[in-house]
C-alpha cells in the first residue's frame, strides 16, 4: 500500500526545556511552542493555523482547561485525531468537548491545535511535571489501513527501539507529522531513520503517525523505563511542519 501523508510548510520551533526541582522526587519544566523568525527569534504563531502538538509532561486524565490553562481565545480547537474528539474554546468559559462537553487529555495522544485570526497572542506554553505515564493504544492493522495517530508524553527523546512494539513487521513505518521525518523497521536490523541511519529518535512535543504491516490490528501498551529522568536541555531549534 502506497504510504503518504500531505504536508504543508509552516515553520515553527519548540524552545528550550526548562527544568527545575521543584521537590526532591519531582522535576518539572517547560517548552515554549511559537514560530521561528529568520534571525533566529521567537515570533507569534500565525493565525489560522492548525499545530500538531503532544503534551511531553505527566498527564492524569484531565481536560485542556487544567492542562493548557488560559492561553488560548475564543473559537480555538482541540482535535484528537485518534478518537476523532473535537473541542472548542469559549473563552473566558474554557473549553467545551463536541461529543460530550469533555474531552480528556491522555498518554499516548497528540491533538491539532487551531488558532484563530482574532486572538492576540498565538505563542503558547506546555508545562508540567517530569513523569511519563504507560498507556495502551488500538492499533490498526492492513484491514483498517495501517495508520495510527499516537505520541509519548515524554521530556526527553526516546528510541524507537524502546517503544515496545511487539508485533512488528517488515517496513512497518514511523513518521513524524511536525518535521516530517520517519523511520523503517527491517527486522533484525532494527529501526533506520529516512537519513539511511541506525537508530530513531521520537522527540518531545512531536506528534506522530504508526503505520503498520500487520495484517489486523492489534494492542500496544508502552511502558517508560522510569518516571522521572535526567534532562538535557533542548537548546537546538529546529523547524517543523503542520499537516493542516
Amino acid at each position: 500500500m502506497k504510504r503518504y501523508l500531505v504536508l504543508a510548510l509552516l515553520v515553527l520551533t519548540l524552545g528550550v526545556l526548562a527544568a527545575v526541582e521543584s521537590a526532591p522526587s519531582e522535576t518539572v519544566g517547560y517548552f515554549k511552542i511559537g514560530k521561528l523568525a529568520p534571525d533566529g527569534s521567537i515570533i507569534p504563531i500565525e493565525p489560522d493555523s492548525w499545530i500538531p502538538v503532544s503534551i511531553p509532561f505527566g498527564l492524569t486524565a484531565d481536560g485542556p482547561n487544567n492542562i493548557l490553562g488560559n492561553q488560548f481565545g475564543y473559537e480555538d480547537q482541540l482535535v484528537d485525531p485518534y478518537n476523532d474528539y473535537v473541542a472548542n474554546c469559549y473563552a473566558p468559559e474554557g473549553w467545551f468537548c463536541v461529543q460530550d462537553d469533555s474531552l480528556m487529555m491522555l498518554p499516548g495522544h497528540f491533538y491539532w491545535v487551531y488558532r484563530n485570526p482574532y486572538d492576540t497572542n498565538f505563542n503558547f506554553y506546555l508545562t508540567g511535571k517530569v513523569d511519563p505515564q504507560p498507556f495502551t493504544l488500538n492499533m490498526k492493522g492492513q484491514d483498517s489501513g495501517g495508520w495510527t495517530p499516537f505520541a509519548l508524553n515524554e521530556a526527553v527523546p526516546i528510541d524507537a527501539a524502546d517503544l515496545g512494539i511487539t508485533t512488528l513487521n517488515y517496513e512497518d513505518y514511523i513518521v513524524d507529522v511536525l518535521d516530517n521525518s520517519n523511520a523503517t523497521y527491517y527486522g533484525d536490523d532494527g529501526w533506520y531513520s529516512d537519513l539511511g541511519e541506525p537508530g530513531y529518535l521520537l522527540k518531545p512535543t512531536h506528534a506522530y503517525y504508526y503505520y503498520s504491516n500487520n495484517a489486523t490490528g492489534f494492542s500496544w501498551t508502552y511502558v517508560p523505563a522510569g518516571s522521572v529522568r535526567n534532562i538535557t536541555p533542548l537548546t537546538n531549534k529546529e523547524s517543523i511542519r503542520s499537516k493542516r
